[in-house]
């Protein structure tokens, strides 16, 4: 299991050898525009996405199992 990156400070993000300024951005993408996914960090190198895509979940939570009537009760 991946920690979680929220569980972290930012100062505490292993990003490799990218530069300092990536991790503001990263820190603007998950706290300012709280995307899910690091797929839409858009500013961010496809290299460095999926370098964070295999250290970290993103999102706290998945579903398991919905449950409910058919109706929707």
């Amino acid at each position: 299991m991946k920690p979680l990156l929220l569980d972290q400070p930012p100062e505490a993000w292993d990003l490799g050898e990218a530069p300092a300024y990536r991790r503001r951005q990263v820190a603007e993408w998950v706290f300012a525009k709280r995307v899910t996914a690091f797929e839409q960090m858009s500013n961010l190198p496809a290299g460095l996405r999926a370098e964070l895509a295999e250290r970290y979940d993103l999102a706290p939570l998945s579903l398991t199992r919905r449950q409910g009537s058919e109706d929707t009760t």
